[in-house]
């Protein structure tokens, strides 16, 4: 996953997070406040009308006399006036019968559930009742005075259903909100970053060559401007290297040309070589007139496993390709101590943009094989010779030359791989340049 997609995932995850979380609190609060306000006025509505209706008045209504002609029938023409409360009803308390209901015939009344074990002090509110005509009331019962009956009012709830809708409606445009502004902080972020690391990659392809500019790896942010610097730094190394060894043949007087020097550093660090360890012995030598930027080499890494490689870069008689190869097989041997066969591999292929690699790793009678720049043909093959104490070739050769190094091991397959120095050179055509290194597992008593 790339680094603007990570900022894009946890920007926006972060922005949808805090802004559900926000909304969902805000909604949360206002919808309380905005329904305690209104179970407020009920109460105060219920517990007003309850206060004022007097034993008489339940007496008069239980002895059949119609709400108005009592004292209570010009209460009701009022609160009616005021349209606050929608419905007035009186219920007694013992039995539930209905001593007086405002509202059309037919309308239910609370069942007994609603309304028994109801205390002197509680005003309790029901479930909302919807009218024919799509209207909320909201009904609250609370006893009178001496409790010989229970008052019921019903107000409206259109208004308080209709706040809460608002509030609703509000917290999900917050979060869409919260939701656009982290994609666009992400993308912001995202460009920011993704600049100068673009420009970093590009400085990498221009390490040692006269396009490399300082001004690519510099950046806003620490980290990235730090890794510039160190690639601006690489680069100015190389260079004076590269610099300080031409001039000092030059001033000698021994190499007139760029191809004489890179020929003569080749020799003086990549010489022939035989090596054993960690169960293994090993043999390496470039071929070529004039001979490439070639590198090979073995290591150990425990005391029976260890690793071997083989590679070329660029094209004989040029410094430059020299001195990268060079560098190249150092930093691949100390990867292979610190990372995956793989991953050390890939990252010394990319790093210094090989022609050719070839590197393999082993423990004990397992052999692991990676190559780079070519077909990765016979790598199953190779494992199954190295298990059998039979010789693994890492060659980085021409046709002609590879089909004479599979002769030589097909036919000298005993021999120790030191003697490779000997016997391998005059077989080979100088005229085909490359590298060989064959290694060979040694018998365990």
């Amino acid at each position: 996953m790339t680094i603007r997609r990570q900022i894009f995932l946890f920007v926006t995850l972060l922005f949808l997070g805090v802004g559900a979380v926000g909304a969902g609190v805000a909604h949360w609060l206002e919808t309380e406040v905005v329904r305690l306000a209104f179970d407020d006025r009920a109460r105060g509505l219920a517990v007003t009308l309850a206060e004022f209706i007097e034993p008489a008045d339940v007496a008069a209504l239980k002895g059949g006399t119609p709400l108005a002609q009592t004292r209570l029938g010009a209460v009701w023409s009022r609160l009616g006036r005021w349209a606050i409360v929608q419905r007035f009803f009186l219920l007694e308390a013992g039995s539930g019968r209905v001593l007086a209901d405002t509202a059309p015939a037919g309308t239910p009344s609370p069942g007994a559930a609603a309304w028994q074990e109801l205390g002197s002090a509680e005003v309790r509110p029901l479930t909302l009742r919807v009218t024919a005509d799509g209207h909320a009331l909201l009904p609250m019962v609370a006893r009178t005075a001496g409790g010989a009956a229970v008052v019921g009012v019903e107000i409206s709830a259109d208004a308080y259903l209709r706040e809460r809708a608002s509030i609703r409606h509000d917290m999900e445009v917050d979060a869409l909100l919260a939701v656009v502004v982290g994609l666009a902080v992400a993308a912001v972020l995202g460009w920011l970053i993704r600049r100068p690391i673009l420009r970093l990659g590009e400085a990498v392809d221009k390490i040692g060559a006269p396009a490399f500019s300082h001004d690519e790896t510099g950046s806003v942010i620490r980290e990235v401007a730090e890794l510039g610097n160190t690639f601006g730094v690489m680069h100015s190394v190389l260079g004076e290297t590269v610099e300080k060894g031409r001039r000092t043949l030059v001033e000698r007087d021994t190499y007139r040309s760029e191809g004489g020097l890179a020929a003569v550093y080749r020799r003086a660090l990549q010489p022939p070589a035989a090596w054993s360890g960690a169960g293994a012995e090993a043999a390496w030598l470039s071929v070529g007139a004039p001979s490439p930027p070639a590198f090979a080499g073995a290591l150990a890494l425990g005391p029976s496993g260890g690793a071997a490689f083989a590679g070329v870069d660029g094209s004989a008689g040029e410094l430059g390709p020299t001195v990268r190869a060079r560098a190249a097989s150092s930093f691949l041997a100390d990867a292979l101590v610190r990372q995956p066969l793989a991953a050390a591999a890939a990252e010394t292929q990319s790093l210094f943009r090989l022609k050719q690699l070839t590197v393999v790793r082993w423990q004990d009678s397992q052999l692991e094989w990676w190559r780079g720049g070519s077909e990765a043909s016979g790598a199953a093959t190779d494992a199954a010779a190295w298990s059998a104490g039979a010789p693994v070739a890492l060659a980085c050769l021409g046709g002609v030359n590879q089909d004479r190094l599979g002769l030589y091991l097909a036919n000298f397959s005993s021999h120790p791989a030191a003697r490779l120095l000997d016997e391998l050179p005059p077989l080979l055509d100088a005229d085909e340049p490359g590298v060989v290194l064959v290694l060979r597992r040694l018998a365990t008593s």
